[in-house]
């Protein structure tokens, strides 16, 4: 406690840390010193936070900085010859059509289906890793 305990040690560090956020973590949220420095990043277990250890050359105080991973930008989705030839033995591949477009169509030697409607729902709705990146992939190229 703090203050006669009107303060809790959880809110002052939560002042301290709105501070350092405020000051777009350009300063120490102790001191305000400029003089920081923080470790590589490290993911949480879960992978949805970064974690810098970070430290104030002016004041010797540490910190942990954490970041949210919302989102991801620039993903680009390679199709290998790899990747084919496995969607080929599963009875479908990523197929080059007339009008030079590319698309998910059976693989007719391998009599897995009927029809390229059916290749293509096994690959839209399967959850299999190799059908979501095909997915991707011709959403995004």
């Amino acid at each position: 406690m703090f203050m006669n305990g009107t303060i809790s040690n959880a809110d002052i560090a939560n002042h301290f840390s709105q501070r350092y956020v405020a000051a777009n973590a350009a300063a120490c949220p102790v001191c305000g010193h400029s003089d920081i420095e923080a470790d590589p990043h490290n993911h949480s277990p879960d992978h949805k936070h970064i974690h810098h250890f970070c430290e104030c050359h002016g004041c010797g105080s540490t910190w942990t900085e954490v970041f949210v991973v919302e989102s991801v930008t620039g993903l680009n989705v390679k199709w290998t010859s790899a990747d084919q030839t496995e969607a080929l033995r599963q009875g479908w591949g990523i197929f080059a059509t007339d009008d030079g477009m590319e698309e998910i169509q059976r693989h007719d030697e391998a009599e897995v289906f009927d029809c390229d409607n059916a290749a293509r729902h096994h690959v839209l709705y399967s959850g299999v890793a190799l059908c979501r990146k095909a997915v991707a992939y011709l959403q995004l190229n």
